[in-house]
């Protein structure tokens, strides 16, 4: 079976990115969900606080509302657990204590994953500025908060690209005011008092080159542009079709098993109700054959086809098929909000790939120049990641 199959409820096309880790989250709906575990914020004495992954060991959410938070090192916290952010199936997903039943970290913790770090780090050249972006993506991937920080910011001394300094002032939650990067904080404090940014400031470096392009150089950038531009739109289209098989793997024998679970039912009661009316008729009809007086008929037409009894063994057939038939649309229940997701970021990176083309193209239009690795860079932003 394939999921387009799930013409009756929802067809689901979402793609499991990459994730270095294998925690496990079962959700109180019976699901289960395999990816990294990125931060736990759980309440204890009524004040709450927030545990990266490289704390957590298992969460358990209880009904009695006293959740169990275990931690590294052996410490166990009795409070209640408030949210949980993790990355899995559907990107990077928020789930709050009604959705959550438990949480195990996996094995391969913290001490594993920083003895991994410290050798990878170990192998970079001095004043590597993509390698310490790459490092900083790994430690996001594998909830590592306070080495992605450290590893950012190392990037940001060491003199990278705009492209690259650009990320890694992402990955640190900074903000673009006025031209600049800065924290929130900045930002704030300079639109509440009013005050541009200082002049001395050096302005960002113009992706415009100086250059003048000639007519034939400016057909084959504006040709360049455009097979770079349907080279990315094949990408998000791949992306879609890793999404659309993620989702059929994930859901495929369940889906099927609850399927044919309820077309059974509803054949049996459909057989059920045509059988006994058949055979009730075919007897009718060899009694009033006898010569028998109709209250005969009747009397011995209701000692063995009683209408009473029937009726109690179809209404109990209904009831399940109707059971199964829920189970269905719980599940399907289940993919429609991945579905929803998947269509909304496939529009958004299209759109995104879209403005960067036409901006592009407006650029080599006016007589500017872009290398080509800044091309690649404006669309490799755009298409952005899940």
């Amino acid at each position: 079976m394939r999921m387009k199959h799930l013409a009756l409820f929802a067809i689901a096309v979402w793609m499991a990115p990459g994730v270095a880790a294998a925690d496990v989250l079962s959700l109180s709906n019976g699901g289960v969900l395999k990816g990294t575990a990125q931060e736990v914020t759980f309440s204890t004495e009524g004040k709450a606080r927030r545990y990266g992954r490289d704390k957590l060991v298992k969460l358990s959410v209880l009904g009695s509302g006293r959740d169990v938070l275990e931690l590294a090192g052996g410490v166990s916290l009795t409070g209640t657990f408030g949210s949980l952010q993790f990355r899995s199936v559907g990107g990077l997903l928020t789930f709050g204590r009604g959705q959550v039943a438990m949480l195990q970290v996996d094995g391969a913790s913290a001490a594993q994953i920083r003895a991994k770090l410290k050798a990878r780090r170990a192998k970079l050249k001095d004043g590597d500025a993509q390698g310490l972006l790459e490092l900083a993506l790994w430690c996001q991937a594998n909830g590592l908060k306070a080495e992605l920080a450290e590893l950012a910011r190392a990037c940001l001394k060491a003199r990278p690209k705009v492209e690259c300094a650009d990320r890694a002032h992402r990955l640190l939650g900074h903000v673009r005011y006025q031209g600049h990067w800065m924290t929130r904080a900045e930002r704030m404090k300079l639109q509440q008092a009013q005050v541009p940014v200082p002049p001395d400031t050096p302005p960002p470096p113009d992706p415009v080159a100086p250059v003048k392009l000639t007519p034939g150089e400016q057909k084959q950038a504006l040709a360049k542009n455009d097979e770079l531009y349907r080279a990315y739109i094949g990408r998000a289209e791949a992306r879609k079709k890793e999404q659309l098989d993620a989702i059929e793997e994930k859901y495929h024998e369940e889906w099927t098993a609850k399927s044919k679970e309820f077309k059974k039912a509803a054949f049996e009661l459909k057989w059920a109700q045509k059988t006994w009316e058949d055979a009730r008729a075919r007897f009718r009809r060899d009694l009033e054959n006898r010569a028998m007086s109709r209250e005969a008929v009747q009397e011995q037409l209701d000692q063995r086809y009683n209408v009473d009894e029937h009726n109690r063994d179809i209404a109990a057939r209904r009831d399940h098929a109707l059971q199964k038939k829920g189970e269905v649309a719980q599940l399907a229940a289940q993919i429609k909000p991945l579905t929803n997701k998947a269509q909304r970021i496939e529009s958004a990176r299209k759109e995104r790939l879209r403005q960067v083309q036409q901006k592009v193209r407006r650029i080599f239009t006016h007589g500017g120049s872009l290398s080509r690795e800044k091309m690649l860079a404006l669309y490799d932003e755009a298409f952005g990641e899940d």
